[in-house]
């Protein structure tokens, strides 16, 4: 927090020697020491959920809670949760898996040729169809498999058609054309396409959110249980990717090409669609659970829309919020004083309801109009207020920082120092855009930094 605004910076990219977490431990002891910071200040770490960052005997967050703050928040990131939900569902589904096998197959087939991948683009150009690449579909790469699922659909036409000219040629790839060829034919491969193209959209668009910068914690459940409203819906009707494969059906044609295992496959088709949904709905169920969210939703008692509801179902506000509060006290007792903040709530409930306007406010929202019309008035609800703020929800910008990492120091840049390697992601990450940054004042200060020698027009 600066100025009760929430900021969100890189400090370092650190070189970890092996992944034990007392290494880690210690490279981030020797990071908040060496930019003096109180580490009782830390209010919470979000990670990917390894077993070596959250371990409850020796993992990171255990560690950090022993030697700095006893309070502390450890969350399991909801991108990467959402990533498992994806993958786990797909595994648990023996025709999905396949499918996925298959689309990394394709994947693999064109990109480690250009002259394979000129002949699709050739093709693609021919039949009026995009002229799109083939992407790689990866279980920890949240949006990726929509992608290439997406690429799919678009591109089935050329896809089978290239692989018909290469699978009849005496060539190398003649084999290896032969057996994609064999899958894409199926009509499980099609119907799969289509039907989680539609399903992966609605996961996509939850994944985008949790993609956000500085994200509210008190979007999140809204957001999931929409996501699992909409999938219920795509069970019992089908999705626009789904209805127009099934309208584009003739006979065992889809588009005028056969497709294999036409009667066997279609008869099960709905069935295994159901099995794969359901699926996606238990997993976001297991790893998005509604009543234990445990420290995260004490503080929805701050999201003025719940008191408000509260107030119409009836006249006293006394009990509204008062479980989830003394969690939050027992919690947080080293920082909060809980005999003042009870007081203070009870007077924060009723700015929450005395605007109906209010009702729109997510958490953040509220956060801020607190901490900006009525600063100084709450002092130990603002502790709180400012807890809940910092918590992050998804490790997202850390991932940000790992793809500015891969896009400075290329296989041609791989003597690059992780000094230099973190001064020039600073540079990436927090500088001023290139027309705003003086270069003039950097020459002058560089110049002094030592005294340099000035070539002459001799040498």
């Amino acid at each position: 927090m600066d100025d009760n605004k929430i900021k969100t910076k890189l400090f370092r990219n650190s070189e970890i020697v092996d992944g034990r977490a007392d290494t880690i431990f210690e490279d981030i002891k020797q990071l908040l020491a060496e930019k003096n910071l109180d580490g009782k200040k830390l209010a919470a770490v979000c990670t990917d959920g390894a077993a070596v960052m959250t371990g409850c005997r020796q993992g990171v967050v255990k560690k950090l809670r022993e030697e700095f703050n006893s309070d502390l928040v450890g969350v399991h990131c909801t991108a990467h949760r959402l990533a498992l939900v994806a993958s786990d569902a797909a595994r648990s589904v023996q025709q999905v898996k396949k499918f996925q096998q298959d689309l990394r197959s394709i994947f693999v087939f064109f990109s480690n040729s250009a002259v394979r991948s000129n002949r699709l683009h050739e093709l693609q150009k021919q039949l009026d169809e995009p002229q799109l690449k083939f992407t790689q579909p990866h279980t920890v790469r949240w949006l990726s498999v929509h992608s290439a699922v997406s690429v799919v659909c678009r591109s089935l036409k050329s896809l089978r058609d290239v692989l018909e000219h290469m699978a009849a040629s005496n060539t190398q790839d003649s084999d290896k054309a032969k057996g994609l060829l064999t899958s894409v034919r199926q009509f499980n491969f099609v119907a799969l396409a289509h039907l989680m193209k539609d399903v992966l959209m609605h996961v996509s668009l939850l994944s985008k959110h949790f993609q956000k910068e500085n994200l509210d914690f008190s979007t999140v459940q809204p957001m999931v249980e929409g996501t699992k409203e909409t999938l219920r819906e795509l069970m019992v009707y089908p999705g626009p990717a789904e209805e127009e494969f099934f309208s584009s059906l003739q006979g065992n044609k889809f588009k005028g090409d056969k497709l294999f295992e036409f009667n066997t496959q279609k008869t099960a088709f709905d069935g295994m669609k159901n099995r794969y949904v359901g699926s996606l709905i238990d997993e976001i169920d297991r790893r998005f659970p509604t009543d234990t969210m445990d420290i995260l939703s004490w503080f929805t008692i701050f999201e003025p829309k719940k008191a408000i509801v509260a107030k119409q179902a009836s006249e006293n506000l006394s009990l509204y919020g008062a479980e989830k509060l003394e969690n939050l006290f027992t919690h947080f007792s080293r920082s909060v004083n809980a005999d003042g903040a009870r007081s203070e709530f009870a007077m924060l409930k009723q700015i929450m309801v005395s605007s109906e306007s209010h009702a729109s406010f997510s958490f953040q929202q509220f956060a801020e109009t607190v901490l900006h019309e009525h600063s100084g008035v709450f002092t130990e609800m603002e502790k709180l207020i400012k807890i809940a703020l910092v918590i992050p929800v998804a490790s997202v910008s850390c991932e940000r920082g790992f793809s500015t990492q891969n896009r400075i120091k290329t296989k041609f840049r791989n003597s690059l120092s992780n000094t230099n390697l973190t001064n020039l992601m600073l540079i990436s990450e927090l500088g001023p855009p290139r027309d705003q940054f003086d270069f003039k004042r950097a020459v002058i200060k560089w110049k002094e930094m030592k005294q340099r020698r000035q070539r002459t027009g001799k040498e």
